[in-house]
């Protein structure tokens, strides 16, 4: 051995020495403050960094407290650091530290108490509050501003841009999509926002993009609370029309003793509508023979949902959480029609008639465990049945000589099991957290079909196997995350079996440019999977040429994008700007198909399509505080198909939706409102629904009482037609007379009492909604 090699040797063994003996120093310690009345309370989501000291805009470590104000730091290389701590309504510390040399395995302990800054304070009750954007989400806190007007948590949620609640179905809305609500992590509902107070609200974390294990949804928001309450809790919100069957009422009630608590909630939404009128007009050539036909139709329809939950939780704070819910949820759908149809120079008097029935149990039971140096186990397991009926009616009787001219028939009885299961390992590393799960679903459907073209059984099953990674973070303003996801999936319908192997990679990284301004760039790949009416074999008759069928084939699609998302905040303005390319292999569209005898209406998977556009959301306050709130998002998107039957396909979508908000003192005025546009699915143009929505509320302590006029000066309209290059020439316009100018009258109350008590993190969160309802 040379001695180059042989000093090179001892250098490195001294280097990993070196590195293992320092690789051990951590430093833990506990951050408390006083409010303004002088008690001392635990501090959670303050931010610990250590900075270097010669370059203080550099973060060589950071972390956060958890719920108890605690926080960590691993693996610190030994030397001087300047310590700093932040927290909205305190004084910041600003301390010089020297980090020495231990023995292996030696923990240091620092614990510190913030001073109370009663100007800051001051400031937060009248600016509204801060947004801050970590590297997967945005948090925003709560001020005394935002409790002040607020009857529960969920009104809230209104100060995020991209949300809002529906005044009709009273359920929180996203500019994106579905979206997932989250309490302290743990799976929630609007009843449940609702049996906390606002005033129990330390913040709200949103992901517009969501991690990984809440695969499915477009956003996730997670409302993090202080301190609950031990002791009852109770509440109800009726919302009732006076001129129409509509309805959306609620009633909770929750006890919590010490490690336990015991809840029960229910939920009915219920409509009944007599004033629905529609026109449809459909065109096409069948045996080269050019058909005409035109409906004028009479509709009553109605739903009952009933959402019944009832938990049952035990806890050990920073030990245990185990939950078990029971939902024995039932829900009914009736629709009758009555025609006139104009069929050639025929004339027709038409009756179609849909009732179903669906009847879906489901169990679940959820366990966390807390492991040593910051890590966690979770296992969740759900199970659902569903009893599904339907019957369809659809005739027409000749009004020349009242022969039965189509007579068709429809009943169909689902029975249906599922199992989702998913465990989670989740490590924290400061402000980076690395987790890993799997989670496996399967159902298996039996389907007894009766109609007029075939009596059948059949069953037909599932299997999906996903496992994932995700490693995010923040360092030195730089924002990262990786996750890489792999779902196996087979499944039998009828005759048709089918497996794939996917992928669902995602990658995003980012800059925050200062405390106003980030700017992420990501990339994502996604699996869309057909629902189980799509895969039916079933088959219904639309009109004497034209069928519905389901296809058993279809096969799953796998959408990319890449998009550019910048976002800007201050006290006044919240601004989101996104703009996206991408694209999908085999989308599943909808299609008239002709056959040798009939058009077939039916589902299949298309070449290609691609989309591109932007995206925007803001919030603006003029005044820089809550008497005036303008909430403006929209979208310019592209969309251009290549269908497998009809070429390219193409259509720009560009709605727009205002809601203007006015609070002063225990009032609030607000108005909801869109620009209409259509939009491309299939071969398809529809149209959105239209928007016009006055709200006023008057709220004191528990109590309070909303007045709203539901699309005042107008009614709803909805129309959907098809794109010139579809063999059938199809426009409906739809309107429902119930709901022009809707009055409705609510009431909220509420009841808590107690002492403090905590609820700790639920990280799975799964649910099955699919009945196999035929649509």
């Amino acid at each position: 051995m040379t001695l180059n090699k042989t000093i090179a040797v001892i250098l490195f063994l001294l280097l990993s020495i070196n590195t293992l003996i320092y690789g051990q120093i951590r430093m833990e310690g506990q951050i408390t403050g006083k409010d303004l009345t002088g008690k001392i309370e635990k501090l959670p989501f303050v931010n610990v960094v250590l900075l270097n000291v010669q370059d203080s805009s550099k973060v060589e470590y950071a972390s956060m407290t958890d719920l108890e104000g605690k926080y960590t730091f691993e693996n610190l290389v030994p030397q001087k650091y300047l310590l700093y701590i932040s927290y909205l309504g305190y004084q910041p510390v600003k301390k010089d530290i020297r980090i020495s040399p231990p023995s292996v395995g030696t923990t240091l302990t620092m614990d510190y108490e913030l001073a109370v800054n009663e100007k800051e304070l001051s400031e937060v009750v009248v600016t509204a509050s801060t947004v801050n954007r970590y590297a997967d989400k945005s948090s925003y806190l709560i001020s005394a501003a935002d409790i002040k007007n607020a009857r529960f948590s969920m009104d809230l949620l209104e100060k995020i841009p991209d949300l809002s609640i529906d005044p009709i179905s009273q359920k929180i809305v996203g500019v994106k999509g579905s979206v997932k609500i989250l309490i302290n992590g743990i799976s929630a509902s609007e009843i449940d926002l609702k049996a906390i107070p606002a005033n129990k609200i330390l913040r709200m974390d949103y992901y517009d993009i969501p991690p990984a294990r809440y695969m499915g949804y477009n956003s996730v928001v997670n409302v993090i609370t202080k301190n609950r309450d031990e002791g009852f809790s109770a509440g109800t919100t009726l919302q009732q029309a006076f001129t129409t069957g509509f309805a959306n009422d609620d009633i909770f009630l929750k006890y919590n003793h010490r490690r336990n608590q015991f809840s029960a909630d229910y939920t009915l939404n219920y409509r009944n509508y007599t004033d629905m009128r529609q026109e449809t007009s459909y065109s096409y050539l069948i045996n080269e023979i050019q058909e005409n036909r035109t409906e004028k139709t009479n509709n009553y329809f109605g739903y009952d949902d009933h959402t019944i939950n009832l938990k049952y939780l035990n806890q050990v704070q920073e030990n245990h959480v185990f939950q078990l819910q029971f939902s024995p949820n039932f829900s009914h759908r009736h629709s009758e029609n009555n025609s006139i149809i104009g069929v050639n120079s025929d004339s027709r008097n038409g009756l179609k008639a849909d009732k179903s029935a669906i009847i879906s149990p489901s169990l679940n039971a959820y366990y966390w465990r807390q492991l040593s140096n910051q890590q966690d186990l979770t296992v969740d397991v759900v199970g659902t049945f569903f009893s599904t009926k339907q019957n369809q009616l659809n005739q027409e009787f000749s009004m020349n000589n009242n022969t039965l001219d189509l007579d068709d028939k429809m009943n169909l009885n689902n029975s249906k099991k599922s199992l989702i299961g998913e465990l989670i390992y989740n490590k924290k590393l400061g402000l980076n957290n690395l987790s890993f799960g799997y989670k496996i679903e399967t159902y298996r459907l039996f389907s007894k079909v009766e109609n007029s073209f075939d009596n059948q059984d059949y069953t037909s099953s599932y299997l999906s196997n996903y496992a994932y990674g995700e490693y995010s973070g923040m360092k030195n303003n730089f924002i990262y995350r990786i996750s890489l996801g792999v779902i196996n999936r087979s499944s039998q319908s009828y005759d048709t079996r089918y497996s794939a192997l996917l992928f669902k990679p995602l990658l995003l990284g980012g800059y925050k440019i200062n405390s106003n301004n980030t700017v992420r760039l990501l990339y994502i790949q996604t699996p869309e999977e057909p629902e189980l009416s799509d895969l039916s074999n079933n088959t219904i008759y639309v009109t004497d040429n034209i069928l519905k069928k389901g296809n058993p084939e279809l096969k799953y699609a796998v959408s990319k994008g890449v998009a550019l998302i910048y976002s800007y905040n201050q006290k006044a303005v919240d601004f989101n700007l996104m703009a996206i390319y991408g694209g999908s292999n085999n989308p599943i569209n909808s299609y008239f198909l002709g056959t040798d005898t009939n058009i077939v209406q039916t589902s299949v998977n298309d070449n290609n399509s691609k989309e591109y556009g932007v995206n925007y959301s803001m919030s603006i306050k003029p005044f820089s505080n809550d008497w005036l709130t303008l909430k403006l998002n929209g979208d310019i998107d592209k969309t251009i198909t290549n269908s497998l039957y009809y070429g390219r396909l193409s259509r720009l979508y560009t709605p727009f939706r205002y809601d203007f908000t006015f609070k002063y003192d225990a009032y609030m005025l607000s108005y909801q409102g869109n620009i209409v546009s259509k939009k491309l699915v299939g071969a398809f143009l529809m149209a959105d629904e239209n928007k016009s929505h006055i709200t006023m509320r008057y709220t004191k302590k528990n109590y309070s009482i909303t007045g709203s006029l539901l699309w005042a000066f107008t009614t709803s309209k909805y129309q959907t037609e098809t794109t010139p290059e579809s063999i059938v020439k199809y426009i409906n316009n739809r309107k429902i007379h119930d709901n022009a100018n809707m009055f409705t009258l609510g009431f909220n109350y509420t009841f808590n009492s107690g002492k403090k008590y905590n609820e700790q993190d639920k990280k799975i969160n799964n649910k099955d909604t699919d009945s196999g309802l035929f649509k």
